[in-house]
């Protein structure tokens, strides 16, 4: 009787512990959850490069479903789709101005929500995923990958679905060839990854050649689909070159930084980075008599392999940027779950990561408001100035803000095809493995490549089109009115609209004032 007493006792214990850990689990995957959301709900146009083209992708996607005589055409097998039913799920609940802030908000939530169950099946500290959310605001996101980010939550599901001691049943089988299915739909390259992570992951766990070529057959089908897309991508003319950059530089501290966060200027990045190397030392070196125990082989191997692809892979494949360096952040996530927690009290470790990623989002916030308040000003206005279906093309100058790494005003212009529809001077349409393209490609008669090179614009490209949404100073916009002949509906911000007459003459000097100076 003792000894029942004393085995519920100690089961009842156990109960408690695993609840209250459970309970500490939900309470902090919500507060990371939050906390990335706090940016996001602040603004209404976040400085994410890709934004508006995956945005505008939604709206060419009815307007074929509208009218099947359209221009486009939809590729369904296209694997980049299946990351836009959530980009159509965030039109038909917020509309066309809010959806893609709304999407790329569900995504961050997505992607941190995979960090949590990560860790949680993994039984690693609580603190680990509570840092690891600090990294959804890496460079892919700023430069607006969707498909590229929406591929790791489906990652993790692969990740849990091919422990590789699972007894590969038939019905396991399927499971896994439809999961790959799914993962070829979401990224082509998150398709390959998965592929590669199964061989080093049979390899690590020593799993007999013959399960490792079971589990490898569950690939064939949805490799077949892919190798067929690819060879079809190359008789659309996708390739355009591959530049590889050196390898050694890519393990500098500022190209490491870059490549693991790579969002905003300053000393953010290097602060919150060197924190979370300073935590993963100081756990290594507090656990390194019983390392084995304390540390997840299976996520150490998993940043390694990221960080090996980061090292040997090229910058720029084909029209794919960030080629290596998109593995960045998650050899960075794999290691800080792999690791053990450094010996402070739970308590303090929960406090001190909860408190660094608050930080992390409280002053991306206060970037992103800025850059709409300043480095937006006028574009609002611009916007609103468009009639329904324009054609329009668009200049921008800046071409980066001092606030971001990136190129966040490079596809700006497509939300005039968002809020408006019509066509531009440059659509994601005209990329080969988007989900809606041109059929038969569009032939351009402007100067090709004006969204990188602006200066290049030459007077006859206007009369392709009815309106000018240009980025610019004063000089710039001077320049347009004075000498080019561009209306302007708009006079002021950085961004300004202006009407193209037909046909296009040049106007006087002294046609009117110039806009006034940028406050």
């Amino acid at each position: 009787m003792r000894g029942w007493r004393f085995h519920v006792h100690g089961s009842t214990a156990v109960t408690n512990i695993l609840s209250r850990e459970r309970r500490w689990r939900l309470a902090l995957a919500g507060s990371s959850l939050l906390a990335v959301a706090v940016p996001f709900l602040l603004v209404r146009f976040p400085p994410i490069t890709d934004l508006p083209q995956h945005t505008a992708q939604i709206r060419l996607l009815l307007d074929v479903l509208r009218d099947p005589g359209s221009p486009y055409a939809i590729q369904w097998l296209t694997p980049y789709g299946l990351s836009y039913v959530l980009l159509g799920a965030a039109w038909a609940l917020a509309g066309a101005a809010n959806a893609g802030r709304l999407a790329f908000l569900l995504l961050a939530l997505l992607w941190v929500a995979a960090v949590h169950a990560l860790a949680a099946d993994g039984r690693r500290p609580e603190s680990q995923p509570v840092l690891a959310s600090i990294l959804v605001f890496n460079h892919t996101l700023y430069w607006g990958f969707f498909s590229f980010l929406f591929g790791w939550p489906v990652f993790v599901l692969w990740l849990y679905a091919t422990q590789p001691r699972a007894v590969l049943s038939l019905r396991r089988s399927f499971a896994l060839a439809g999961l790959a299915f799914v993962l070829y739909l979401t990224h082509a390259l998150w398709f390959a990854f998965a592929a590669l992570w199964l061989v080093v992951d049979g390899l690590r766990a020593r799993l007999p050649l013959r399960s490792q070529l079971a589990r490898g057959a569950t690939l064939l089908p949805a490799g077949a689909l892919a190798m067929w897309w690819f060879v079809n991508l190359q008789g659309r003319g996708f390739e355009t070159g591959t530049f590889w950059g050196s390898s050694l530089e890519r393990l500098s501290p500022a190209t490491l930084t870059n490549s693991i966060l790579g969002g905003v200027t300053g000393t953010l990045e290097p602060i919150a980075l060197a924190f979370l190397l300073g935590w993963c030392a100081l756990a290594t070196v507090q656990a390194w008599s019983k390392w084995r125990e304390s540390t997840d082989g299976r996520l150490l191997s998993l940043a390694m392999m990221c960080v090996v692809l980061y090292i040997v892979l090229p910058v720029k494949f084909q029209n794919t940027l960030q080629f290596g360096a998109r593995w960045m952040p998650y050899a960075a996530v794999a290691l800080l779950l792999a690791l053990p927690a450094p010996r402070f009290s739970p308590l303090a470790r929960r406090v001190a990561a909860l408190l660094l990623l608050t930080t992390v989002c409280m002053v991306t916030s206060v970037y992103w408001r800025t850059f709409e308040r300043v480095d937006m000003a006028g574009f609002e206005e611009a916007l609103e100035g468009l009639p329904q279906s324009p054609s329009v093309i668009g200049l921008s100058y800046f071409e980066q803000s001092p606030l971001f790494k990136g190129l966040p005003f490079l596809q700006e212009v497509a939300y005039a095809q968002v809020h408006h529809g019509g066509t531009l001077s440059f659509s994601f349409a005209d990329y080969a493995p988007s989900l809606v393209v041109y059929q038969p490609p569009r032939q351009a008669g402007w100067t090709p490549g004006l969204r990188w090179v602006p200066q290049s614009v030459r007077r006859s490209d206007f009369a392709f089109f009815d309106f000018a949404l240009i980025n610019g100073g004063e000089a710039v916009h001077r320049r347009f009115f004075e000498s080019v002949g561009l209306v302007p509906l708009t006079t002021s911000g950085p961004w300004r609209l202006y009407r193209v007459p037909h046909p296009l003459v040049p106007a006087p000097a002294v046609a009117g004032p110039p806009p006034p100076p940028r406050s």
